[in-house]
């Protein structure tokens, strides 16, 4: 099935606490200065480097929160990128809770402990998106070569721990936005680690694989 009909908002998060060169915002920077299109497979992508904060977040998602006409897109997927400082691998995020528990305070000195996202949905209740991200995650290790030293290790998997910061934040209210037009959940969230573990490059190549893959699962639930 063609995949005519699906958008593309891919957003990274700018600097915060300790992270001062932050992955997943140089990431997106190179795609949207190289006018990474997914040519074939969406019919637009935007770019966004969001602050790190609930009041930047929130705001963001109020804008793209449009009527449906027949002028929108069949399906909005987002693709919200965030760097673990810690991590090893491109990891998929499968879920996000409804739950904010900051290790460190926003950009604005906001530090919820233990608080809900969406006051009337419990606390620490998941929202699944609905792409294949098995089968995506799959596709993207036997497509990108290994990186030297690394020949037997997958460089992208599944997650169901994208903490309770920022990153889980923006990740709960865009499936919390499929939900509310009651659509599918089409939207993912991806923990990228530092360059110093995984170059720009190798990285930058993963994603565009990525957005292609999602793009396409993205259409065949349309």
């Amino acid at each position: 099935m063609s995949a005519s009909g699906v958008s593309l908002v891919v957003t990274g998060f700018g600097v915060f606490a300790d992270v001062l060169d932050n992955p997943s915002m140089r990431i997106v920077e190179e795609l949207s200065s190289n006018c990474f299109a997914c040519e074939g497979f969406a019919d637009s992508i935007q770019f966004k480097i969001l602050e790190v904060s609930v009041d930047g977040c929130s705001s963001f998602h109020d804008s793209l929160q449009w009527p449906d006409n027949e002028n929108n897109s069949a399906a909005t997927v987002f693709v919200h990128i965030g760097v673990n400082s810690k991590g090893t691998h491109i990891n998929l995020e499968e879920c996000a809770y409804n739950n904010m528990t900051f290790r460190v305070p926003d950009v604005k000195g906001f530090q919820p402990e233990s608080a809900t996202i969406f006051s009337e949905c419990p606390l620490d209740q998941p929202l699944y998106s609905s792409l294949c991200l098995a089968q995506i995650c799959q596709a993207l290790n036997q497509t990108v070569p290994a990186l030297p030293g690394r020949e037997d290790v997958n460089l992208v998997q599944l997650s169901q721990d994208p903490g309770r910061y920022l990153c889980n934040y923006v990740y709960y209210q865009a499936l919390s936005h499929h939900k509310a037009q009651q659509k599918p959940m089409l939207s993912v969230f991806v923990h990228v680690p530092p360059f110093e573990v995984m170059p720009q490059n190798t990285q930058v190549d993963l994603v565009k694989q990525l957005l292609i893959l999602i793009a396409k699962n993205a259409a065949e639930q349309i």
